[in-house]
């Protein structure tokens, strides 16, 4: 198992030694919706850093590293950007074999459900109907 961020996986060095791997599970953040899973929240408002406290650690980084963007239009493109290069790091290490998993969820998918589907198709990320979970 691997757990780390998907751009660059394909300059990881113990994928390289490995086989093809049969399943790759993802859940990138959400497309416009903003939850910063690396801070903690004092009374349902303020956030602090105290994870990052307890573990007498530095974060370093602001909200866009945990969102992929913004919640503006801006932020929305970044979004879908990082979310290709992501799939472009993957694409590099599976096999034709190879199972990916990704849990999504958008803000408004009516409008980013097929941001992702076209970036997909640009990329030759297929769906498989056997394991299709969109309704």
């Amino acid at each position: 198992m691997i757990c780390r961020a998907a751009v660059g996986l394909q300059d990881e060095a113990r994928l390289k030694k490995a086989d093809t791997p049969a399943l790759v599970v993802t859940s990138p953040p959400y497309a416009g919706v903003h939850v910063l899973y690396h801070r903690w929240q004092v009374e349902g408002r303020r956030e602090t850093p105290a994870p990052y406290w307890l573990a007498a650690l530095s974060d370093g980084h602001g909200a866009s590293h945990y969102t992929f963007g913004s919640r503006t239009k801006f932020g929305l493109d970044s979004y879908f950007k990082n979310i290709e290069m992501a799939f472009a790091s993957v694409r590099q290490v599976v096999g034709p074999d190879t199972l990916v998993a990704q849990l999504v969820a958008f803000s408004d998918a009516a409008s980013q459900l097929p941001s992702l589907l076209i970036r997909h198709a640009e990329r030759r990320v297929s769906r498989n109907p056997r394991h299709d979970c969109l309704g």
